[in-house]
């Protein structure tokens, strides 16, 4: 009865776009407290209610297929607050939405089935929540050993007792390179591995080396190392796919917790299986390497809890992993088809309406796209290339994503505009379109861009960058305040996502927020101290930015005094009347790799009187002559001299020589 009742359903509302969309309308609108859960854009969500009841209703007459789904969708609503009156609230709305959409159809019979079927998956994501929790903390705290950063942050700490005043950075960076080191020695299976997939992403501990040699003692010690000599030992090594899964399995572990983000790896993960496994993939040839790799580098820790928490991992995993396993190739060649059949003049119609609706649904999207109308067309344009791209090279789009989503973030774009915005551009696309196949491929893939577009741009938003969107100094000051002297130059100077970043004060001096740029400047070259060290930021800042001058030349000029009054310090006590000066012009002399730096030529080039005379430079420019300059000059010059001298004397002495008068 209940499936009947959702065929009758279909047919009643004309299609499974349009019971999605009634769905949600009926879930929107019938529940207010849940409108704060709806974070996906409108037309990706309601396909997704509309698949995910389907296949509850649909599974009913097989209960371990209908179980496993039900998994399945409670591993996905970890994040979420599932109680049972937030369940109630959603039970009611569906079987409000069939007694209206279907009358009499909606019979007894099947509301009963829908109450139970509702009652059976609200419970199950209940109980999934409440139970997950240890399993959780088990595989977090075993991945922490396995993969090798507990081995780093025990080095940060070693070298930081060790060594009182070495910042945590080195502490950080001579530890990591301490592990690497160890990791790239030998040459073996891995290399091999290795070199049949060429998109990687390394995280702690994965293949990131050339062996499974670790030290001289010839035994893995990660998780990337070991899983590669199980893998060669148990004959798997010819499995191209392993390395994809295994160079993502860094993500996918540290964000179990985090089911958005998951569900976001897992897809990435698709695409990149998809683009190196042309056959059937088996996930338990990977569940079995991974728990015996996990077992040998774990052998006091490892119990029955590790073997049931990794075993539960791995089987979401699986889950979601074999959703959309085999279909990215399908619409890689049915979205490329159709972009590659439509012509400008139907491209350019798409991208009018596009914007047309847009700025009818989100008013406020109107302040955000202040560019011409070619602009415009540019990035509609770029949106639908985008959507193919992600299929044909996903690696470097996952990278070309974050950057961009880095880049919105210094726009100071807001995330509640991406819903709308990809909602306007599936319905564009669904009226252009008759095969499904073509939609289904856009919708799924404009939603991963839009999913890793708005994490980017909110992890990307930090306090810093906020203040810098806003040009005021007062925030700035404020947002610093509560960073660790340690950590307070790193807050000004680098915004990572993923493995892209930004610079929060190059995106000050770029956007004219000179404001908030000299004030990072007087925040970076002001001295702090603790017990153990001082805080001086000039290393930072041109470590980070070894170009400054020449980038505040080009772009601030107003900024080069107050840079250069920062690498001044002047002692508070007077001696004799005089106080005394230090000048920190190490950076301007010398460049990372030892050379002269182009400080003095870029100075030199732009040519201002102003700059050139301030007691930074004119001390920079003494030292550089009277310790190079001078003997280099005199050397070049002195066969100009020497020839010199000979032609005086050729012309004025020599024809004088025994003359008398």
């Amino acid at each position: 009865a209940s499936q009947n009742c959702w065929r009758l359903f279909l047919q009643t509302v004309g299609g499974p776009e349009e019971a999605g969309q009634a769905i949600y309308a009926a879930l929107y609108e019938g529940a207010p407290i849940l409108q704060p859960l709806f974070l996906t854009p409108r037309a990706v969500q309601a396909m997704r209610f509309m698949h995910g009841l389907g296949d509850l209703v649909m599974l009913l007459d097989d209960g371990k297929k209908l179980k496993s789904r039900v998994e399945t969708l409670g591993f996905g609503h970890l994040y979420l607050d599932v109680t049972v009156s937030n369940i109630t609230m959603f039970r009611d709305a569906i079987l409000d939405l069939f007694a209206v959409e279907l009358g009499d159809g909606f019979t007894p019979a099947a509301a009963e089935g829908w109450k139970t079927l509702m009652n059976y998956a609200g419970g199950a994501y209940v109980f999934t929540k409440g139970h997950c929790a240890e399993r959780i903390n088990t595989v977090l705290t075993s991945w922490k050993i396995a993969s090798g950063q507990a081995a780093v942050e025990a080095k940060m700490e070693e070298k930081k007792e060790s060594t009182s005043g070495s910042g945590s950075g080195e502490a950080k960076a001579q530890a990591t390179n301490t592990v690497v080191d160890q990791s790239k020695k030998g040459n073996g299976v891995l290399s091999r591995l290795m070199r049949r997939s060429r998109y990687h992403e390394a995280g702690p501990g994965m293949m990131s080396t050339d062996g499974v040699k670790a030290g001289t003692s010839g035994v893995p010690t990660t998780y990337g190392e070991m899983f590669v000599f199980n893998s060669a030992v148990m004959g798997l090594g010819e499995r191209p796919w392993l390395a994809e899964v295994l160079a993502c399995f860094d993500n996918i572990v540290s964000n179990i917790g985090n089911a958005p983000r998951l569900q976001e790896e897992c897809d990435v993960l698709v695409l990149r299986i998809t683009k190196c496994q042309t056959g059937p993939v088996n996930f338990s040839e990977y569940k079995s390497c991974m728990l015996s790799s996990l077992r040998a580098l774990l052998p006091k820790d490892w119990s029955t809890a590790h073997e049931v928490a990794w075993s539960w991992l791995w089987d979401n995993v699986e889950r979601l992993l074999s959703i959309n396993l085999g279909k990215p190739g399908v619409w890689e060649a049915a979205l490329s088809k159709f972009l590659t059949q439509t012509n400008a003049g139907a491209s350019l119609e798409m991208q009018q309406e596009i914007y047309s609706r847009f700025s009818s649904v989100a008013l406020g999207g109107q302040e955000s796209f202040k560019q011409s109308n070619t602009f415009f067309h540019f990035i509609a344009d770029k949106i639908l290339s985008m959507t193919n791209a992600l299929y044909i090279d996903p690696v470097t789009m996952v990278d070309e994503i974050s950057a961009l989503g880095l880049r919105h973030v210094g726009y100071g774009i807001p995330t509640e505009l991406f819903g709308p915005f990809v909602t306007v551009c599936i319905e564009v696309i669904s009226s252009a379109v008759q095969d499904p196949a073509v939609l289904e491929a856009f919708r799924w893939s404009i939603a991963l861009i839009s999913k890793k577009l708005t994490r980017t741009i909110t992890e990307g938003s930090t306090v810093v960058m906020r203040a810098i969107n806003k040009n005021s100094a007062k925030e700035l000051e404020k947002a610093v305040s509560s960073a660790p002297r340690g950590q307070r130059a790193n807050w000004m100077l680098v915004v990572q996502v993923g493995t892209q970043n930004i610079s929060p004060l190059a995106w000050a001096i770029e956007s004219g927020s000179y404001e908030a740029a000299r004030t990072m400047l007087n925040d970076l070259l002001t001295f702090r101290a603790d017990r153990d060290r001082y805080y001086y930021g000039a290393d930072e800042l041109f470590g980070r930015h070894p170009d400054l001058i020449q980038r505040l030349c080009a772009d601030a000029p107003v900024l080069l005094p107050t840079l250069f009054d920062g690498l001044l310090w002047r002692s508070r006590v007077t001696e004799d009347s005089m106080r005394r000066v230090n000048y920190y012009v190490k950076h301007l002399l010398l460049d990372d790799s030892g050379n002269f730096a182009k400080a003095i030529q870029w100075i030199t080039e732009f040519a201002d009187p102003k700059v050139v005379c301030h007691p930074v430079i004119i001390l920079l420019s003494d030292i550089v002559w009277s310790r190079v300059a001078a003997k280099s000059f005199l050397k070049a010059k002195s066969w100009f001299l020497l020839t010199l001298a000979v032609f005086l004397a050729g012309q004025s002495v020599i024809p004088h020589v025994g003359d008398a008068s």
